[in-house]
């Protein structure tokens, strides 16, 4: 199946959302960022930052599994959030990475509220159209969803 197939095609679980396996690939990109922090900081920004961090596909997962539009859509909002707070510490951690893991996390953490934006906006529209019990059809079938 070609890529806009493999978009369209049709997923019954959060671990086929594409924002759900990049956010997992972002989770683990910081944890092994925050590792070359200072120890100083391994209660403070670094423990901050992963939790952070882990909590955005968390919340894409939880808010899935909820199968109800907007519960989704107000996960996806919680995801948010977290995405700003972890983009918001990344600038305060700048000072203690090397210039390449600092441009690389600002670089992510732009490309992250990009991503995320759009696709609580495309689920808020979409709210008001049908059912509100499942996040991923407008029309009223078994919850699955268009990858993300």
């Amino acid at each position: 199946m070609d890529e806009a197939g493999a978009e369209r095609a049709e997923i019954r679980d959060y671990r086929g959302l594409t924002v759900w396996k990049d956010s997992m690939d972002m989770a683990a990109d910081i944890y092994t960022m925050t590792r070359a922090f200072p120890r100083e900081e391994m209660f403070g920004l670094s423990a901050q930052m992963r939790r952070e961090a882990s909590s955005i596909p968390a919340n894409i997962a939880e808010g899935f599994g909820r199968a109800q539009r907007k519960s989704f859509i107000q996960f996806l909002r919680f995801a948010q959030g977290s995405l700003k707070e972890l983009e918001t510490h990344t600038m305060l951690s700048v000072g203690l990475l090397d210039k390449e893991q600092a441009s690389t996390l600002k670089r992510g953490s732009s490309d992250w509220v990009r991503c995320l934006s759009p696709l609580s906006g495309r689920w808020s529209g979409a709210e008001t159209k049908e059912n509100d019990h499942s996040p991923f059809t407008i029309h009223h079938s078994p919850p699955h969803a268009a990858a993300v």
